[in-house]
C-alpha cells in the first residue's frame, strides 16, 4: 500500500519528493529524494529509524545508518552524528556487501542493518533496473559469532540465506559469509517508481 504525500517540492537543493509507503513486513515509511540522496524513515524523531543511500558512480550506492533511537532505552540509541558508529553498505553488480559496522550500543544490529539493507535494495532496483541477487560480508572482529548473527538475521529478513556456518571461535580475521537471494517477485515500488520514474519505459524491477 501507498500513498503519495507530496510531490515537486521546490527546486535547487530542497526535498523533491516525499512519500508514504507501507508493507507487511517493513512497516510505514517515509522517502524523501534530494538529488542522488534517498533517506528512509520509520516512526518519528523521538522514536525512529533513519537511513540515507547515496548514488554512486558506476552504477552503485552506499547505504548508511543516521540514527535508530526505537527502544525506550537511550543505552540502545545510535546516532551517528554524535559518534555513536557507523552501519555501511555498498551494493554493485548485483552484490550488497556490509562494508563497515561499529555500534557503540547493544541490541539494535540486526534491526538497524536489516533497514539498511531493505532501504538499499529498493533504490538499486528502482536506478538501475537490476536485482540484488547476492550479499557478502567479511568479518573480523573479537566478537566474531555475535556479528554473524547479527549479519544472518539481517539478511535473513529480506529474504538471503547462507550455506556458511557460524565460527568456530569469537576472534576471527577475515571471516567471509556468502549469501543468496532466495525470495523473487516483482517489487512493487508504487509512487516511487511512477512519480520519479524518468524512463519512457516502466519495466518492473525484481529482487
Amino acid at each position: 500500500m501507498y500513498t503519495l504525500i507530496s510531490d515537486s517540492m521546490g527546486s535547487g537543493n530542497s526535498v523533491k519528493f516525499l512519500t508514504l509507503h507501507s508493507e507487511q513486513k517493513a512497516g510505514d515509511f517515509l522517502i524523501l529524494n534530494n538529488g542522488p540522496e534517498w533517506t528512509f524513515k520509520w516512526g518519528n524523531i523521538v522514536a525512529g529509524i533513519e537511513v540515507v543511500v547515496v548514488k554512486e558512480l558506476s552504477e552503485s550506492l552506499s547505504a548508511h545508518l543516521i540514527r535508530n533511537n526505537m527502544f525506550k532505552n537511550k543505552v540502545q540509541h545510535f546516532d551517528v552524528e554524535k559518534g555513536d558508529g557507523y552501519v555501511d553498505i555498498t551494493i554493485k553488480s548485483g552484490i550488497c556487501e556490509i562494508s563497515d559496522v561499529y555500534m557503540k550500543c547493544r541490541g539494535i544490529c540486526t534491526m538497524s542493518l536489516e533497514k539498511v539493507i531493505f532501504a538499499a535494495i529498493r533504490i538499486y532496483a528502482r536506478d538501475f533496473r537490476r536485482s540484488v541477487r547476492w550479499g557478502c560480508v567479511k568479518i573480523s572482529s573479537n566478537h566474531a559469532r555475535a556479528a554473524y548473527h547479527c549479519y544472518v538475521a539481517a539478511f535473513q529478513k529480506n529474504g538471503f540465506c547462507t550455506e556458511t556456518v557460524e565460527p568456530d571461535t569469537d576472534l576471527q580475521e577475515n571471516f567471509i559469509v556468502d549469501f543468496v537471494k532466495i525470495v523473487r517477485q516483482p517489487l512493487n515500488l508504487g509512487p516511487l517508481q511512477q512519480q520519479l520514474d524518468t524512463d519512457s519505459q516502466r519495466l518492473r524491477p525484481y529482487f
